[in-house]
């Protein structure tokens, strides 16, 4: 690699690790132009381009780096991935997951798999929140949470996430690993009420969630189930002098925050008492995604 070049390529890592991803796609092909028989600078410029959501680049760049680099070619092989996918460009997907090893279901179409359950880190830029997900294929995952109106994500919505894992979380005691979000893949057509109770106990409260059984959506205890953490807590860096933990007040607490996931408003009408207001525990619901 020519000097022009690495200088280059050194100014888009720099710009890389400040997460300004669009502002290092300008180094990052000029490194490609000054040495395009380089697959460190073409790996280099997919990097940037899967983060700047510049799929098309990042597809071009992860090839490119695979012919040149076909012996150390996993992560492009997964970028490349990730990018088809996003083009939703299937045979060229399923060509790449496939080159990473993974069995895939016959077809040349959307893939529909069955590989478990992740956490994903949903807006990861502005508005972090981790959700609990179903993984259909490598990157993309449906939300089985009702997330947090701020996250600006819904029960439902299928995302578009990376390969790498970024912390772990337990669920009903089995752990799963985290990954980021690249982008909102599809959105839900589910709404997402805020209803504010008091309930003097945890029985109270589970016959309000227990009213929305078998609907169409979702309800979770917000104050239960939402808990505000470190960066470096959530990315499971716990270094040495880690000396704060984020355990949740102790003993209960009456005024509860319920998230509720619906695709028709009518389903409401299980929180009313009859037809002349809402039953004793409800306050106020409000609908706020």
């Amino acid at each position: 690699m020519s000097e022009a070049a690495r200088a280059a390529m050194h100014r888009a890592d720099e710009l890389i690790a400040r997460r300004e991803f669009t502002a290092a796609l300008g180094p990052a092909r000029e490194a490609c132009l000054l040495s395009p028989e380089s697959g460190e600078a073409w790996w280099n410029l997919a990097i940037a381009a899967k983060h700047a959501h510049a799929w098309a680049d990042c597809l071009r760049a992860c090839e490119r780096s695979i012919s040149l680099t076909p012996d150390a070619s996993e992560g492009a092989c997964w970028n490349a991935g990730i990018a088809a996918t996003a083009l939703r460009q299937w045979p060229r997907a399923r060509e790449a997951w496939a080159g990473c090893g993974i069995q895939l279901p016959d077809g040349d179409g959307p893939l529909q798999m069955t590989i478990g359950h992740a956490w994903v880190r949903v807006n990861p830029q502005t508005e972090p929140e981790v959700v609990f997900c179903k993984r259909i294929d490598p990157c993309r995952a449906q939300i089985l949470s009702v997330p947090l109106p701020d996250s600006g994500r819904r029960f439902g919505d299928l995302v578009l996430h990376d390969g790498e894992r970024r912390g772990t979380r337990r669920h009903q005691q089995a752990e799963y690993a985290v990954f980021d979000e690249l982008t909102l893949y599809e959105p839900s057509d589910y709404g997402t009420w805020q209803v504010s109770v008091v309930c003097r106990d945890s029985t109270r409260r589970d016959h309000l969630l227990d009213k929305f059984e078998g609907v169409d959506g979702a309800v979770e205890d917000w104050t239960e189930n939402v808990s505000l953490i470190c960066a470096r807590c959530s990315l499971g860096e716990l270094p040495e002098d880690h000396d704060h933990d984020h355990a949740p007040t102790a003993g209960w607490q009456p005024a509860r925050r319920l998230g509720l996931a619906l695709r028709h408003e009518r389903d409401l009408k299980r929180l009313r008492r009859f037809a002349l207001g809402w039953l004793p525990e409800v306050h106020e619901v409000t609908r706020v995604l």
